[in-house]
């Protein structure tokens, strides 16, 4: 009963030292309404399982505008020297913040705000990286992709898949479907099954195999790519 109570007091202390750290901050009443919103979501997510909270607390007008402001950032930082979309950066934080909120403790040091504004922030820096945009990754397999700018969003998603040739005319194609898992075979039978390849968009890969964000079916098909790439 002892142990109790004191930790009951050491959560109070703890809650009590994190509004008084915000007390001064201009997003204070955000971060305290998100906290809230997280206490909610908990609930749900007990009561009705994970998907149904999440569609719920991503209707959340401030964590949409944190996600909206942040793709808009670097987007608009980078749409002049990449292929990237818009819509790339959205999956990609939209992902993350999927990530952030399920792993949240509201007994942690950080509001859920905060860790969301460090946490999009890095994975956006993350997506430059793995697509070698930064400094440090000039010579990463993608950079010479990005280096050719000035398409529509169309023409970039028509690229990607521009995978006929290899798909339909290869004489190895035994060979290729061997190699491929699951996810990636998934997508492979998604071109062939389709009357015009050019209308196979990331949006179609994501719902015809569940997915719930455009970078997850960008990976596989970054995968697929790889391997018909080396098919001779």
């Amino acid at each position: 009963m002892l142990t109790a109570r004191v930790q009951q007091t050491k959560i109070q202390m703890h809650y009590e030292n994190k509004i008084q750290r915000i007390r001064n901050h201009k997003k204070r009443n955000i971060k305290i309404l998100l906290e809230e919103e997280w206490k909610r979501f908990a609930i749900r997510r007990l009561e009705k399982g994970a998907d149904y909270a999440f569609s719920i607390i991503f209707q959340n007008s401030s964590l949409i505008k944190l996600i909206k402001d942040t793709g808009r950032g670097f987007y608009n930082a980078w749409r002049k020297n990449c292929r990237l979309s818009y819509h790339d950066f959205q999956s990609v934080l939209y992902e993350k913040a999927w990530k952030i909120i399920d792993d949240y403790s509201p007994h942690g040091k950080w509001y859920l705000y905060e860790h969301l504004q460090r946490g999009l922030h890095q994975a956006c820096v993350d997506f430059l990286r793995r697509e070698g945009l930064t400094k440090d990754r000039t010579s990463h397999i993608n950079a010479e992709f990005h280096r050719t700018t000035g398409l529509s969003e169309n023409n970039q998603e028509s690229d990607l898949f521009d995978l006929e040739e290899s798909v339909l005319f290869s004489k190895s194609i035994k060979e290729v479907l061997a190699t491929l898992e699951a996810d990636e075979l998934k997508v492979f039978n998604i071109f062939l099954d389709s009357d015009n390849i050019e209308e196979v968009t990331l949006d179609v890969i994501c719902h015809e195999m569940g997915l719930k964000h455009r970078q997850q079916a960008k990976r596989i098909l970054d995968r697929l790519k790889v391997k018909l790439s080396k098919i001779e």
